[in-house]
């Protein structure tokens, strides 16, 4: 067993850090779904089914827990929803899933006024739910931000009300464990609440808002104490400060969303003393007012692994940023997806598997305009060693589609290249590879999908500098 852990951690290991500085991360738009008429519903924060389904779960507040059916990634479509009532009266907020297990965050947070709680479904058929218990308190009334699973407790971020341990090694009864409201020191103003939170064996860290970041030792669940308090102060100024809004941590690095002042990387190898790495301020935000109205937000962070070594993260008007967290001084944005000012769109929450990014699109008219709620969904690629400036990129020509047998695909304009031909599942899944030599094959190339299930597939392809892709349907 020992001798397979190790191979198993050595490929992951080589997965993780193959990148270089000039790889590149693109996204292709998949299809949406915009809620319309009067009921322009926010989704806040999205969870792709991690049994490999073809479902994305929402956490959509007043409206519930959104269940979307994405067998054909082209057209998600509601299937289900728990709603508030079957939530003991509280919006959904935030999700996380162990196996057949989906965890949900209740209680608004925006606002005062909602308990925080936590609803655990089965979902061993995600189109019948089943409620296997719920537990909330009138002690904690500003609801949950976000739900965080390790072994046999929950974290609940619970805004004014700190963080909330809960045991769940019992599903059917949920007990509360303990309570602790990080210090407020230091910090500028006020505004610390609880945003997001990521843990590293027994240390919490928690994005604790306008307060900045805070480290929690919860070796103890029942007595957790702070061990660490820090705040940028470059990134601070006046009345403008950074809002902590989500954390992800990789070895000692802690990433953080700054909401409108962009990111920043943390050395929190020493709890009681906190670095920061790097700061970027991706929107070229001024300390002199520029949360209402900046070209971006950012809230949510995701992690690509195994897949590749990248960090999604929410830009609002920016909807998408792809983060390189190789080489943490550097800072760096590998891609991005979402023009700002160019549409009326903005994102809240992200969630990558495989090669499938869930974008939660927010209903808002401050601090940046969004003027319909929904789900959007992406594809992403990590291209190799050139500036995604130099990466030629387009769509191909696939008749006929959808397919039942084989199908011929024209290939991308080259005299001289070889391209690799990949069939992709809708997991991200490289199910069949093959080859083409324009100069000896010609124009088009025969790909044979006559030994695969029916469903939606991405026929991608590959050379020097470039990538074109499509979607087919196998009938």
């Amino acid at each position: 067993m020992k001798a397979k852990l190790t191979f198993l951690l050595a490929i992951f290991s080589a997965t993780l850090f193959a990148q270089t500085a000039n790889d590149t991360i693109i996204f292709n738009p998949l299809g949406h779904y915009y809620y319309t008429g009067i009921n322009l519903n926010s989704v806040y924060s999205p969870l792709i089914d991690r049994m490999g389904r073809p479902y994305v779960y929402t956490a959509s507040e007043e409206v519930g827990m959104v269940t979307f059916s994405i067998g054909n990634q082209n057209q998600p479509v509601p299937v289900d929803t728990i709603t508030p009532a079957m939530l003991n009266n509280e919006y959904a907020s935030f999700l996380a899933q162990d196996s057949n297990y989906l965890f949900i965050a209740t209680g608004v947070f925006q606002t005062s006024g909602q308990r925080a709680g936590l609803s655990i479904y089965d979902i061993t058929n995600p189109l019948q739910p089943v409620l296997v218990d719920h537990w909330d308190s009138a002690a904690f009334t500003h609801g949950a931000a976000q739900v965080l699973l390790q072994g046999n407790y929950a974290y609940l971020a619970a805004m004014n009300d700190g963080v909330i341990i809960l045991d769940i090694s019992n599903k059917q009864d949920i007990r509360f464990v303990s309570n602790i409201v990080p210090t407020t020191n230091p910090n500028m103003l006020s505004g610390c609440h609880a945003r997001g939170l990521y843990l590293s064996h027994d240390t919490l860290l928690v994005a604790y808002d306008g307060g900045g970041l805070r480290v929690i030792s919860v070796v103890n669940k029942y007595n957790p104490v702070q061990i660490g308090a820090y705040l940028n102060t470059n990134a601070s100024a006046n009345f403008n400060r950074p809002y902590y809004n989500h954390v992800w941590r990789i070895g000692d690095q802690a990433f953080v969303a700054l909401d409108y002042r962009g990111f920043e990387v943390d050395d929190v190898s020493n709890p009681a003393n906190i670095t920061t790495t790097t700061w970027n301020n991706v929107w070229n935000n001024s300390a002199l007012g520029d949360w209402n109205g900046s070209d971006g937000h950012a809230n949510e962070i995701a992690w690509a692994a195994p897949t590749a070594n990248v960090l999604m993260m929410s830009g609002g008007d920016s909807q998408v940023l792809a983060i390189d967290p190789t080489n943490p001084a550097q800072g760096r944005i590998m891609g991005e997806w979402g023009v700002p000012n160019l549409d009326s769109l903005g994102s809240w929450g992200v969630d990558v598997f495989g090669n499938l990014v869930a974008i939660g699109i927010l209903k808002t008219p401050a601090p940046f305009y969004s003027d319909s709620g929904g789900l959007q969904l992406l594809s992403w690629n990590l291209v190799l060693g050139i500036h995604e400036d130099q990466l030629q990129t387009g769509t191909l020509d696939i008749f006929p589609n959808p397919v039942s047998e084989s199908c011929t695909i024209e290939l991308p304009p080259s005299a001289d290249r070889s391209f690799t031909i990949e069939v992709v599942n809708v997991m991200g899944q490289i199910i069949k590879t093959q080859t083409a030599n324009p100069k000896m094959d010609g124009r088009t190339s025969q790909v044979d999908l006559s030994g695969i299930a029916t469903g939606v597939y991405t026929i991608r392809v590959t050379g020097e500098n470039l990538i074109y892709s499509e979607r087919v349907v196998k009938e």
